[in-house]
């Protein structure tokens, strides 16, 4: 089943994948490090990339001097974080949300609470596989570099 909801994935998100080289990677990954270390640890979500370009221009302006403006750092920003989770494996995922709070047994929240976390986590694993499907063809070129990303991320 879960084969079948990345395929039907990358039938939707998949053609629309920027097509990476090894120096926009390079670039991006150089400023998410800077932008990590400006903001903190990062998290990537559909809108994070121009939440990072709005932040960064009030600061440091870190991202345009990498040579991007807002609509090439979003393409090759979101492609390199969707290559990213291409890059992780089915059990690093599943370790993810196993790292869930389970919820299911909790007297403090309604049954109604409770559905709606449970449709908000599937909402995200969904999410991911889609971000995975759609990294898919850009996943060996930042395989080299999903290190720096996981730390820039704090994932390690």
């Amino acid at each position: 089943m879960k084969t079948i909801a990345t395929v039907v994935a990358f039938l939707i998100f998949g053609s629309s994948a920027h097509s990476l080289e090894v120096h926009e990677v390079e670039r991006v990954v150089g400023v998410l490090e800077q932008l990590a270390e400006d903001l903190g640890g990062l998290s990537y979500d559909g809108e994070a990339t121009a939440d990072w370009f709005e932040n960064d221009a009030l600061g440091e302006r870190r991202i345009e001097a990498a040579g991007f403006d807002l609509a090439g750092w979003r393409e090759a920003a979101d492609s390199t974080m969707r290559a990213f989770y291409a890059t992780l494996s089915e059990t690093e995922i599943e370790e993810a949300f196993a790292a869930i709070p389970d919820f299911e047994d909790r007297q403090d929240l309604t049954d109604s609470q409770k559905q709606a976390l449970a449709e908000s986590v599937a909402e995200q694993r969904a999410t991911i596989e889609a971000w995975r499907a759609e990294g898919a063809a850009n996943a060996a070129l930042v395989q080299p570099f999903s290190k720096r990303v996981r730390a820039a991320l704090d994932m390690e």
